[in-house]
């Protein structure tokens, strides 16, 4: 059976393109494709030399990194109004991976 709500949001990250297939939303998709393309182009120029796959890995850590942070300050202010209970990594949440949701399909440009 196919899900009517998929669709298919092309993407360049990195100078490569890529088809996204997913249920969110085209402005989501684009949104998250630019930060990281400008978070990957931002690490490129300081490191012209790196491989693309050290490049988003680093890229991916880098972005993880913020995500982590702003999460544990959000929760920690939840806390401190008596709202939420502390939650761990394991909890379900954005970093939770359905690959029935999204899934990339990688076009070479070159």
């Amino acid at each position: 059976m196919i899900d009517k709500n998929i669709r298919r949001v092309p993407v360049t990250i990195h100078h490569r393109e890529y088809l996204i297939r997913t249920d969110e939303s085209v402005q989501y998709i684009n949104k998250l494709a630019g930060i990281l393309d400008r978070k990957m182009q931002q690490i490129s120029a300081g490191n012209p030399n790196i491989s693309e796959i050290k490049l988003a890995v680093l890229s991916a850590l880098t972005i993880l990194d913020s995500y982590s942070k702003l999460r544990d300050e959000h929760e920690a202010l939840l806390m401190s109004l008596g709202h939420g209970e502390q939650t761990t990594e394991d909890s379900s949440g954005p970093l939770q991976f359905d690959p029935g949701q999204t899934t990339i399909d990688h076009s070479d440009t070159e």
